[in-house]
């Protein structure tokens, strides 16, 4: 009963389908006290925490979190997560919740890490995987498993050894089939770095080739593909200034601010946004992200930008949300979604579209 109670939360939730043709998901978020919870509706919600269930309750851990299909028809995945003292850990459940260090497991037990991991499929089907992670020294870190874990540093790969970055890296398949992506960053001083492999490890400067060298951004991007099969995507990330911009690829680089063309210049928000898509074949999509005071805005594309400010539509205009935010498609096909944040005050919210917008407080439900 006491779980149940534990209903303040901190950072970036993550979602995970585990029954998408019914709506239903788990969010996984860390509490105010850092302990690791997931949160999940059957009929009802539920709230339990898996590192405890995996018989590590002493563990704790930093904001922002990570899931993997291990096995998607099963309801089967696996959890990444930081711990307060900067370790990787692996959760997951078999018939019963696991948890490892992969890093350790790789043979670098000394290192420590930052951010919120984000992870590749290497190989869905037989549950292999790439990590993507920053050092606590701002290393770009490559953890992925074959018959056991490995561990390297792609920006180093690529001839770029002195830099460092911050925040929390994106991943975008640029060739799934033959596991190829390419890895988003920003570095140490601001600058945003594409990271790809071919037959080895490139680095360049999106917004630098689209002609904008001198903005700097802050933590964490977000990447949509554009055209998944010719390898298109656009990039959204929050210059350090707090515009909110886009950064695409046609035969060459592109950049524009969004809310700008909206016709909201004076909006700031901070890191960490999302982006859902609307109209996938037409290239079409929404942008959740915070402003710099905690709305939770909306920015779409139909033949032009639009912005409004869902929360508000409901009729919570008072709620004031921390930085990060998630989306889950409740029905893509008809462009219906779920956005989940934590308000300023640390309560897990639930927005959500039906015919008007929709809010409550999954945690508080279980």
């Amino acid at each position: 009963m006491a779980d149940n109670l534990v209903v303040n939360f901190k950072g970036r939730p993550a979602v995970f389908p585990t029954n998408a043709s019914g709506n239903k998901k788990s969010i996984y978020v860390t509490s105010t006290d850092g302990r690791l919870a997931q949160i999940w509706d059957t009929d009802r919600w539920n709230l339990d925490f898996p590192a405890e269930k995996a018989g590590k309750g002493e563990l704790r851990f930093q904001n922002g979190v990570a899931v993997f299909p291990t096995n998607a028809g099963a309801n089967k995945k696996s959890i990444y997560a930081i711990t307060a003292d900067g370790r990787l850990a692996q959760i997951w459940d078999g018939d019963r919740w696991l948890l490892d260090f992969p890093a350790e497991k790789a043979g670098q037990g000394k290192l420590r890490f930052q951010g919120t991991p984000s992870v590749f499929p290497d190989n869905a089907a037989e549950n292999k995987k790439s990590i993507y992670l920053l050092t606590t020294d701002g290393r770009l870190a490559q953890i992925w498993d074959t018959d056991r874990w490995l561990l390297d540093f792609p920006a180093e790969k690529a001839g770029q050894g002195e830099l460092r970055f911050q925040g929390s890296p994106a991943v975008f398949p640029t060739n799934a089939a033959g596991n190829k992506k390419s890895i988003y960053a920003i570095t140490a001083d601001g600058r945003l770095a594409q990271v790809w492999d071919s037959d080895r490890w490139i680095l360049d400067f999106p917004a630098e080739k689209a002609g904008q060298g001198e903005l700097r951004f802050q933590d964490s991007p977000a990447v949509f593909p554009d055209n998944a099969a010719e390898n298109k995507k656009s990039i959204y990330a929050i210059t350090t200034d707090g515009r909110l911009a886009q950064i695409w690829d046609t035969d060459c680089w592109n950049l524009d601010f969004p809310a700008e063309k909206a016709g909201q210049g004076e909006l700031r928000f901070q890191n960490n946004p999302a982006v859902f898509p609307t109209n996938a074949a037409g290239n079409k999509k929404s942008i959740y992200a915070i402003t710099a005071d905690g709305r939770l805005a909306q920015i779409w594309d139909s033949d032009r930008w639009l912005l409004d400010f869902p929360v508000e539509k409901v009729g919570h205009g008072e709620l004031r949300f921390q930085n990060g935010v998630a989306v889950f498609p409740t029905n893509a096909a008809g462009n219906k979604k779920s956005i989940y944040a934590i308000t300023a005050d640390g309560r897990l919210v639930q927005i959500w579209d039906t015919d008007r917008w929709n809010l409550d407080f999954p945690a508080e439900v279980a």
